[in-house]
């Protein structure tokens, strides 16, 4: 991998810790970069912070952040047992506690 290239992708992902560091509040930020990015290193970082929100606050577009993580062929590949993580974090969330969430809990 080229020098520039492997700089590029340590900046975005330096980007994502950062970012990432303020909670839900990146949640926005972190999906587009999710959606734009094929590296899995960086699709890593996320998933690390998807997995460190707490399941009451997670919300709609926490989920479409896991899901755009998950969607990305380079993850799945390499990282099979994060991605496994991830898709129980999902089941965690619709059933927090084996339970449905309560009605009225609405994502978002």
């Amino acid at each position: 991998m080229p020098r520039s290239r492997r700089a590029a992708r340590a900046q975005v992902g330096m980007a994502v810790s950062l970012v990432a560091g303020a909670g839900m509040t990146a949640c926005a930020v972190l999906q587009q970069v999710a959606r734009a990015q094929q590296d899995r290193h960086v699709l890593l970082r996320i998933s690390y912070w998807t997995r460190d929100v707490p399941v009451p606050d997670r919300t709609g577009q926490w989920v479409r952040v896991v899901e755009d993580v998950l969607r990305q062929p380079s993850f799945g590949a390499h990282e099979s047992w994060e991605a496994a993580q991830l898709a129980c974090s999902l089941a965690q969330t619709a059933h927090p506690g084996g339970q449905l969430r309560p009605a009225g809990n609405d994502w978002g």
